[in-house]
């Protein structure tokens, strides 16, 4: 539903050096990145070195991952190998990288649990599936979210501590997901999120709608996660703002403002207002991009206040 940006270097360094620590304890690491080789195409991983291997793996940006996905998906030029795809076997042969993300995520960074410093790391305290439940840490040990694995844990078990694979998200969200693929990731940076989907408020129908662009992929986010059927419960969100952009008309905020102007002036006290500052105050804050991270409802506020051309 939102890009949520990358993670800092500082924490992508500081999350490759506990994953390392973590693997190099439970897993036969030579072993994990011979059996890597045959499925993860050179052009994507392309080093003899067994940890710089893993750094690579650990750190893949978000569309590398997918493309992996697609390279396994499509079978072209995999080596079978000791390794047979159907029935979850991947799971078989990867069973202790698979398990390590338990010790992974329970890990501390800066006296805090891994999944508490990740969303800190991001700004991030609203489920970007969603945009609706608040995922902050309650302390430092108790996380507000859970970890999605975007490509499930359990059929791509090698990118089970990938970090761009780990999508903090709501327990509604993650357990809604599942499995599911063909989903647009909040990590993917070539998607446009604002442009590709928008909430849209039918007031004959008292209905609200998320229509997307064309035939945008999001709407795989949409029916999977049923986000239709759970904003319906916010139309009274919507109905607020009409009543206020039906009461205070652009016309009356000029004069509003002219008349508070005259009177701080006449005071005084000085200042000076105008129309956009009385809606910030009518309506809140003027949602960005980057305030839909923080603010739950945030994008559909934006939608809807544009719709409606509220800031006009």
């Amino acid at each position: 539903m939102i890009y949520i940006g990358k993670h800092s270097k500082k924490f992508e360094n500081e999350f490759c050096n506990i994953a390392l620590e973590e693997l190099d304890e439970h897993v036969n690491v030579n072993e994990f990145v011979n059996e890597c080789k045959k499925i993860i195409p050179i052009t994507i991983i392309d080093t003899d070195d067994t940890e710089d291997f893993l750094k690579q793996l650990i750190l893949l940006p978000y569309c590398r991952i997918e493309e992996i996905y697609n390279y396994i998906s499509n079978g072209t030029n995999v080596d079978y190998n000791n390794i047979v795809f159907e029935n979850n076997n991947l799971r078989d042969v990867f069973a202790d990288y698979h398990d390590c993300y338990e010790n992974v995520r329970d890990h501390k960074y800066n006296n805090k649990k891994i999944s508490v410093a990740l969303t800190e790391d991001l700004n991030l305290t609203v489920c970007p599936y969603c945009n609706r439940d608040y995922i902050n840490g309650r302390s430092d040990d108790n996380s507000g979210c859970q970890l999605d694995h975007f490509f499930c844990r359990s059929k791509y078990p090698f990118l089970s501590v990938s970090l761009y694979n780990l999508v903090p998200s709501c327990s509604v969200c993650n357990n809604i997901k599942r499995e599911n693929v063909g989903l647009v990731s909040p990590f993917d940076d070539r998607f446009k999120f604002d442009k590709e989907i928008k909430f849209r408020y039918i007031k004959s129908k008292d209905y609200i709608k998320l229509k997307r662009k064309g035939k945008s992929k999001i709407k795989n986010n949409i029916d999977t996660l049923k986000l239709e059927d759970a904003y319906q419960i916010h139309n009274s969100e919507a109905k607020k703002i009409l009543e206020k952009k039906e009461t205070y008309v652009s016309s009356n905020l000029d004069e509003i403002a002219d008349c508070i102007n005259k009177w701080t002036n006449k005071s005084g006290k000085g200042g000076e207002i105008d129309r956009h500052y009385l809606q910030n105050l009518i309506y809140g804050k003027e949602m960005e991009a980057e305030d839909y991270k923080t603010c739950a409802l945030g994008k559909f506020k934006h939608d809807i206040l544009e719709y409606y051309k509220v800031y006009k």
